[in-house]
């Protein structure tokens, strides 16, 4: 999945996004919105943003090298004197450090959701879904030519 749709999903880090030198407008709406929609307390927002700038060096790094080695990958693809071999290498690095980033990302996620309530918990899986939901939504509209409402 692309890091802009990633982005979308619950940014609260409960699908634990990386943590952007600064967030974007769009991003500090979602998280003002999920902790609307959660009713977090001011000492888990304050929590929650600990564990999002305790998180944000690695994401960062792990991103940027995830999105180097891609930009390599593509590269020799195009390039007709790769082997097959140097392919695989490559096509490798970047599977392993994708996993990396999601791991990392598992790894915020996971820290968030010990700080919720049960029913925190269950609202914020409530609110992953409709994202994903939206989202394929939007793939389906951008796949068939339809154009998106509003």
């Amino acid at each position: 999945m692309r890091p802009a749709l990633l982005i979308m999903a619950l940014s609260l880090s409960l699908c634990a996004q990386e943590a952007p030198a600064s967030p974007s407008p769009r991003t500090s709406a979602s998280h003002s919105h999920a902790a609307q929609a959660l009713h977090l307390t001011d000492t888990q927002k304050t929590q929650i943003k600990a564990l999002r700038a305790k998180h944000k060096d690695a994401l960062q790094a792990k991103h940027s090298a995830l999105r180097e080695a891609r930009q390599t990958l593509v590269s020799a693809m195009k390039d007709p004197k790769s082997s097959q071999a140097d392919l695989r290498r490559l096509h490798t690095q970047v599977s392993d450090m994708h996993f990396d980033l999601m791991w990392e990302r598992r790894s915020l996620r996971q820290e968030v959701l010990a700080l919720l309530t049960p029913e925190q918990r269950e609202k914020a899986a409530e609110l992953r879904e409709q994202m994903r939901e939206r989202v394929r939504e939007h793939t389906r509209r951008a796949l068939s030519g339809v154009e998106p409402v509003g």
